[in-house]
Formats: C-alpha cells, structure tokens, sequence
C-alpha cells in the first residue's frame, strides 16, 4: 500500500518568533555573554555565528517558507537584547550605541540572506519531488 506525502503543516509565526528568540538568546549566553579581556575571541563571534545560522536554518524549515520575518525578527532581537543590556552596563562612555547598530546590521543581514537560501532550497526540494510524490511505509513491498 502506498501513501501520498502529504506537507507537514508549518508552525505558526508565534512558535517560529518564540523559537527565534530563544535561538538568539542561547548564541548571546553561550559565547557573547563573556568576555577574555577587552575584546570578544574570534571562537566567540565564529560559535555565535554558528549557532545563529543553524538555529535560523532550523526555524525556517519549520516555519517552511512561511514566516520569515518572525526568523529575522526573533534571532535578531533575542541577541541583540541581551547583548545591548549587557554592554550598557559596563560601557562608561556611550559606544556601544555603535556596536549595537553593527551588531543590528549584520544580524538582520545575515537572517535575511539565511532565510532567503533556505526558503530557495525547500522550494526546490518541494518541486524536485513534484506533485505525485510517493513515500512508502518502512517494510512494505513495492509489488
């Protein structure tokens, strides 16, 4: 017996902000909430990176295409909170309004490109397969 692949249904925008923020959050808390002298390490900022391409990677196949501002919007605000109260409480001197607007542009950059390629990808993906699409179930026969 074979079954048609019917499309998982995409999670709501609310999940994918909420899982966006937590994912900006744990990219803050596991590498940027700490610092090995004046400035971050160049392992900080990569694992940070890593952690905000993998984990907008991941909301955005959840979402499937379908809320991609709530990736953008959520990782960027998940690590630019953190970040912008830490750095104002130890800033004396107001600059950190300029690494704010940095960390703002390259966060919103990067999430939008992450979302655009992936959103290309599950597209293809989703064509390649075409309409008639058949998965069969582990240990059935194809006769």
């Amino acid at each position: 017996m074979t079954q048609v692949n019917q499309p998982r249904a995409a999670a709501p925008g609310t999940v994918v902000l909420g899982l966006s923020l937590v994912v900006g959050l744990v990219a803050w808390a596991a590498f940027l909430s700490y610092r090995f002298g004046a400035a971050y390490s160049v392992w900080q900022v990569s694992g940070c990176a890593i952690i905000v391409l993998l984990g907008s990677i991941l909301t955005c196949v959840l979402a499937q295409g379908r809320h991609a501002w709530a990736t953008v919007v959520g990782v960027t605000a998940g690590l630019a909170v953190p970040w912008t109260w830490e750095a104002a409480s130890t800033d004396e001197t107001g600059l950190y309004l300029v690494g704010l607007i940095l960390l703002l542009a390259g966060l919103l950059v990067s999430t939008i490109v992450i979302t655009l390629v992936t959103d290309a990808v599950l597209r293809f993906v989703r064509r390649s397969r075409g309409p008639d699409h058949v998965e069969r179930r582990a240990g059935e026969d194809s006769t």
